[in-house]
């Protein structure tokens, strides 16, 4: 059964989240500034977590068509609409604070999502975890 939070967050996605993610003017402004952090690393692989419905990911796979885009949200209904907007995408559905997910990446990011996690700290570790290379936080 869903909590009442995940619940929250898929209705959001399903219903008013995604225009405002992939057009809004704090989430565009975010995503050129990581993109400008990321465009001198020598990167191959890259995990979003927190990835919502892809649009950091479509981004950099525009940007850097070599990168291998992989994502994970706590949100079905968010990862049901990033594998649509990226089909040959990795998604996974998965709590950061229950623990890694088994592959490494050259980069993690995760952008604006540390906030809404309780267990920030278990959270840190788990993506420490889950990098070969670079890892890139941003909050506000």
């Amino acid at each position: 059964m869903e909590s009442i939070s995940t619940a929250a967050y898929n209705r959001g996605w399903e219903t008013k989240w995604d225009d405002m993610k992939r057009y809004g003017p704090f989430s565009r402004h975010i995503r050129r500034i990581l993109k400008d952090m990321i465009r001198p690393l020598k990167i191959e692989s890259v995990l979003d977590v927190g990835c919502g419905q892809g649009s950091l990911l479509e981004e950099l796979r525009t940007e850097f068509p070599y990168l291998k885009p992989c994502g994970v949200d706590f949100s079905k209904s968010a990862v049901e609409l990033a594998r649509q907007r990226i089909p040959d995408g990795r998604f996974w559905v998965s709590d950061i604070t229950q623990g890694p997910l088994d592959e490494t990446y050259d980069l993690v990011v995760c952008s604006e999502v540390l906030e809404h996690i309780p267990d920030d700290i278990r959270a840190i570790q788990n993506l420490r975890q889950m990098t070969d290379k670079y890892l890139l936080i941003s909050s506000p």
